[in-house]
C-alpha cells in the first residue's frame, strides 16, 4: 500500500470513528432536555418523541463527527495520541452543546440551532486547547540550552 492509500486508510478510520463519537456525543448533548423532562414532567412531555428526537442527535452527531473528526486530527492534532483527541474534542463538543443549550441562539449562524454551533464551537476549542498544551509540554520536556536563557 502505498502513501496515498495509507492516508485514505487512515482518514477512513478517522471518519467512523468521529461518526460513532459524533453519535455519541450527539445523545449526550440532550442531556439538558432529558433532564428538565424528567424534573418537571409536563402534560407535553412525551417519552417516545424524545427517542425520535434522540435518533436525530445521533444522527446529526454522527454525520458532523464524520465529517469534522478527521477535519480536526489532520490539521490541529495530527502528532497526538488518537485516545487523547477523540477524548478532547468529545468533552468540548458535549460542553459546547450544553453552552449553546444555554445561550439559546446561534450567533455564527442564525438559521442553524445554537446546539450544533456550541458543539462544534467546543470541538475546536477543545482541539485548539490540546495542541496548545501539547506543544507547552513538548518545550518544557527538552532541556534548556545555555544560549536558550
Amino acid at each position: 500500500m502505498g502513501r496515498a492509500g495509507r492516508v485514505l486508510a487512515v482518514t477512513a478510520g478517522l471518519a467512523v470513528a468521529g461518526a460513532v463519537t459524533g453519535a455519541v456525543c450527539g445523545l449526550a448533548a440532550l442531556a439538558p432536555l432529558v433532564v428538565a423532562g424528567w424534573l418537571r414532567p409536563t402534560s407535553g412531555y412525551n417519552p417516545i418523541v424524545l427517542s425520535q428526537v434522540g435518533a436525530m442527535a445521533a444522527a446529526a452527531g454522527a454525520a458532523l463527527g464524520a465529517v469534522f473528526g478527521p477535519v480536526l486530527a489532520w490539521s490541529l492534532l495530527r502528532h497526538l495520541p488518537l485516545g487523547r483527541v477523540i477524548l478532547w474534542a468529545a468533552v468540548g463538543t458535549v460542553l459546547g452543546s450544553f453552552a449553546g443549550w444555554a445561550v439559546g441562539g446561534n450567533p455564527l449562524a442564525p438559521g442553524l440551532p445554537a446546539i450544533f454551533g456550541g458543539g462544534l464551537l467546543g470541538m475546536v476549542t477543545a482541539g485548539l486547547g490540546l495542541r496548545r498544551r501539547a506543544a507547552t509540554l513538548a518545550r518544557g520536556s527538552q532541556p534548556m540550552l545555555p544560549n536558550d536563557r
